[in-house]
C-alpha cells in the first residue's frame, strides 16, 4: 500500500481506477493500494443468517 503526501493529483481522490487500482482516504491522507480480491470461501452460518437477515 502506497500514501501519497501533498499531491495536487491525489488530494481527496478516492474510487477505483480499472481493475488495478484503490484509492482511499485514512486519518487524512490518499492511501494507493490494490484491488481486493473477490472472497472465494464458504460463508459460515452466522455470515448467512445475517445476510438473509438484510436482505
Amino acid at each position: 500500500m502506497a500514501e501519497s503526501k501533498n499531491s495536487i493529483v491525489t488530494h481527496g481522490l478516492s474510487g477505483k481506477v480499472g481493475d488495478l487500482l484503490v484509492f482511499r482516504q485514512r486519518n487524512g491522507k490518499t492511501v494507493v493500494s490494490k484491488v481486493p480480491e473477490d472472497s472465494t470461501g464458504e460463508l459460515s452460518d452466522k455470515q448467512k443468517t445475517y445476510s438473509n437477515s438484510v436482505s
